[in-house]
């Protein structure tokens, strides 16, 4: 518990100061997510058995609460992008991700069917993350519906999250020509795997005896 709460030192003052009154209940949540899983339902029950019930004596994350509490945050953006613009810090370099999440929930309309480089093509939400390479740790999220999957969403997620430097990370499902033309018309940096049949891999030196040919790898 000591050495999570020295690693995140920073973590509760930024929320105290975007969320008010629901920054100790999204801090001790969160910590209760990481520690032992918990499921919504449980969080009260692991909190009271927590040395942390004794920091936060009156502070309650009951079913109720805990559903209304993510509600609340769901329902304000822009708390969200100004908490984490505190744990971004000028100059340092930024990856992008994005991760598919499954579900065949009825409850949400975030669930699209989408490609994935699975190849599965079950209902599915996009997780975009940004990434602090010099802070190790994530300095944003945004969930996008599974079947977008383009570059005007990395841009617009990169101008909301005020990155001027990243480097956009994909998977052979994000390569396309339209993809390739719109990240170099913006100017964006890029990491993205070739599919084999690609014209624009040689694949001459791969044929020459023992490692003539591997040069520069």
């Amino acid at each position: 518990g000591l050495f999570v709460e020295t690693v995140i030192k920073d973590v509760l003052p930024a929320l105290k100061k975007h969320f008010g009154s629901e920054a100790e209940s999204i801090y001790c949540a969160s910590i209760m997510r990481l520690a032992h899983q918990s499921p919504l339902k449980n969080m009260d029950f692991f909190l009271k058995h927590d040395f942390l019930s004794e920091i936060f004596t009156n502070l309650s994350l009951s079913d109720k609460k805990m559903t209304n509490l993510l509600k609340n945050i769901g329902e304000n953006r822009e708390k969200i992008n100004a908490f984490f613009k505190e744990l971004s810090k000028p100059g340092e370099h930024i990856l992008m991700d994005m991760t598919a999440i499954h579900s065949k929930s009825k409850e949400m309309n975030i669930n699209q069917l989408g490609y994935n480089s699975s190849g599965n093509f079950d209902p599915q939400a996009n997780l975009l993350l940004l990434f602090s390479q010099t802070q190790h740790e994530p300095v944003y999220y945004r969930l996008l519906p599974g079947n977008i999957r383009d570059v005007k969403s990395v841009r617009l997620s990169l101008k909301e999250a005020g990155i001027n430097d990243a480097v956009f990370i994909a998977d052979k499902g994000f390569q396309s020509v339209s993809n390739i033309t719109e990240l170099e018309n913006a100017g964006l940096q890029y990491v993205i795997p070739l599919k084999r049949n690609n014209t624009l891999i040689d694949y001459q030196p791969l044929q020459k005896e023992g490692k003539k040919g591997l040069a520069h790898h």
